[in-house]
């Protein structure tokens, strides 16, 4: 599903279609408005986000690294991190890499390749490479510690402080 498709289904072109469904400031008659979100929904309309990013150089994902998914106390982090990106109408990728500096690597790899706009580590006990790349290219890195892991570019907060601090 295209918004070529949406556009020919509401007899409208696709850059009016595009206006409506990226809000853009342009100008849409109510009417037309209506008939593409109307159209949109009933033909099942998903944007795709990452071509959005790409044509618009941005991102809406947020990176989270957990030491261990097994472990209950980290899903219940995760959970309040949620609540704060979706409220933002951001996304997140998660990763459990069970303390293996190798997977953390290769978890942070994998999410700088879908342009996260940035990485929450949670109790790292050491520096992987991949968050010093995030931070060399301009992105956010937030390390919420117990021990004194640090490196630069990074915002380092215990846990009692990480709610006062935004990514978004």
């Amino acid at each position: 599903m295209t918004i070529y498709d949406i556009a020919k289904e509401a007899k409208v072109s696709p850059a009016t279609v595009s206006r409506v469904l990226n809000h853009s400031s342009h100008p849409v008659k109510q009417e037309l408005r209506e008939r593409i979100i109307e159209a949109s929904k009933r033909m099942g309309y998903i944007p795709n986000l990452q071509a959005r990013n790409l044509k618009n150089q941005t991102s809406t994902s947020i990176g989270i690294i957990i030491p261990s998914i097994a472990n209950p106390f980290y899903p219940s982090i995760v959970r309040g991190i949620e609540d704060e990106i979706v409220a933002r109408n951001y996304h997140m990728i998660i990763s459990s890499c069970d303390r293996n500096i190798e997977r953390t690597n290769y978890s942070i790899e994998n999410m700088l390749a879908v342009n996260v706009q940035g990485i929450i580590s949670i109790y790292m006990d050491e520096v992987p490479q991949g968050l010093l790349k995030l931070t060399e290219r301009g992105g956010t890195a937030l390390n919420v510690v117990s021990n004194e892991a640090r490196f630069p570019g990074c915002i380092r907060y215990w846990w009692t402080k990480w709610r006062n601090v935004s990514l978004l």
